[in-house]
Formats: C-alpha cells, structure tokens, sequence
C-alpha cells in the first residue's frame, strides 16, 4: 500500500469516527456526561481539537457547572468539590426559577 494511500485510509478512519461522535451528539438521550466522554475521545484522538473541546477551553462560560451536571447525571454528588456544587446550586436553582443574576 503506498504511503498515499494509507494516509487517506487512517483519514477516512477518523472522520467515521467524527461521523458518529456528531451524529450522538444529536440523540435525545445523549447526556453532558456523555458528551464529556465523546469530547475527551475525540481529544485523545486529534489533540488538536481540545482548544475547543477540552473542559478547560474558552467556550465552556461555566466550568464548575458543567462538572456538577455530569456528576449528578453520573449519580456522583458524594464527590463533588464545594466551588462546583456551589456554582451547580447557583446557577441551576436560578435557572430552574427563573431569576437572573
């Protein structure tokens, strides 16, 4: 197999790989937490995606949120760090009832 070639296959592997990483994405059942995992395989996969996938990149406004999120879905709330469940209960219960901040 020429070097081409076998460039273009592993290419195609990858982009497979995206395919069904963004067509989950779209599932109704797909969680943050999944989501998180997806993004950190995709990272695993092209480090060079994780200036916008990583949990630590810019987009994510709300880090410690995103954390309480995927621990509660995770059932894991034991563990949770105090600033990350403050700003869960911050920033859900006003969204929940609507009051701003």
């Amino acid at each position: 197999m020429s070097r081409e070639r076998k460039a273009l296959f592993e290419l195609c592997e990858k982009l497979e790989k995206l395919d069904y990483v963004t067509k989950s994405l779209q599932c109704d059942t797909t969680t943050l937490a999944d989501a998180r995992l997806m993004f950190d395989c995709v990272i695993e996969e092209c480090p060079i995606t994780s200036t916008r996938l990583s949990s630590s990149a810019s987009i994510v406004h709300q880090p410690d949120f995103e954390t309480g999120i995927m621990k509660t879905q995770e059932g894991d709330i034991v563990n949770m760090d105090h600033a990350c469940y403050k700003s869960f209960m911050d920033i859900g219960t006003s969204s929940i009832f609507g009051i701003s901040q």
